[in-house]
């Protein structure tokens, strides 16, 4: 049996809800540290962080943490918050945030009721990624989330898709990946699997995906189409 698998950030829900959850919580730190450094400010280094292309792969939490720490070196203020702490505190923005697409949970049940198979694969802390997909009901339709954190590889390594294809005993050939990024294409394809992007932003590709839809419904049509899944009324 064939399997469809989403990204989460920017895929189901929207790339603005991360940033706004980050801004919130960049904010926040720059208030319990008396404003000593700016929220933006913390928020551009975290960006940098977490984005960076060389150097260490570091976690969204772990790039939070990161930014903080060094603020606190360059202006000489003593931390008032522990890592743990901060690890909590972007998980909570991050659920309260978390906004889903109009066509979400519509998309997940149409793959889910023409494939059988759905899960998620996403470069995501695991508590982040679970408590927005728990809030949000998304676990009603996912047999399986695979996370970068949780097997320490992150997106376009193929062995994060191979590790869920196998968690689903599907051989790559028959599964299809879904999502928003050059990652997400690249990941996908040379794990051997179809990909499909959804351009619910500008993007530039490294690979070629085998479809592109403007919206995620769209998407998961053209997905039950390459992958051969009949699709079911809903």
């Amino acid at each position: 049996m064939p399997a469809i698998f989403f990204d989460l950030f920017g895929t189901l829900i929207t790339a603005e809800s991360d940033d706004k959850a980050h801004r919130a919580l960049s904010n926040k730190l720059s208030e319990i540290h008396g404003g000593v450094f700016s929220g933006d400010e913390h928020f551009r280094m975290y960006h940098e962080l977490v984005h960076s292309v060389g150097g260490e792969k570091l976690t969204s939490s772990q790039a939070v943490w990161r930014a903080l720490e060094i603020l606190s070196s360059r202006y000489g203020f003593k931390l008032k918050v522990t890592q743990s702490q901060v690890r909590l505190m972007h998980l909570e923005f991050h659920v309260e945030y978390a906004k889903p697409y109009p066509d979400s949970h519509t998309s997940l049940v149409l793959a889910k009721s023409a494939c059988g198979k759905v899960g998620l694969i996403t470069d995501a802390d695991d508590d982040m990624a679970w408590g927005i997909i728990r809030r949000l009901g998304f676990d009603n339709y996912l047999d399986v989330v695979v996370t970068s954190e949780a097997y320490g590889v992150s997106k376009p390594n193929p062995k994060l898709f191979l590790i869920a294809a196998e968690k689903l005993g599907v051989s790559p050939v028959e599964c299809a990946m879904i999502g928003d990024s050059w990652k997400d294409v690249e990941g996908a394809k040379k794990a051997g699997m179809k990909a499909v992007l959804v351009k619910h932003r500008d993007v530039e590709l490294t690979v070629e995906p085998d479809e592109i839809a403007t919206s995620l419904y769209e998407a998961v049509e053209k997905t039950i189409r390459i992958l051969g899944c009949r699709k079911s009324s809903l």
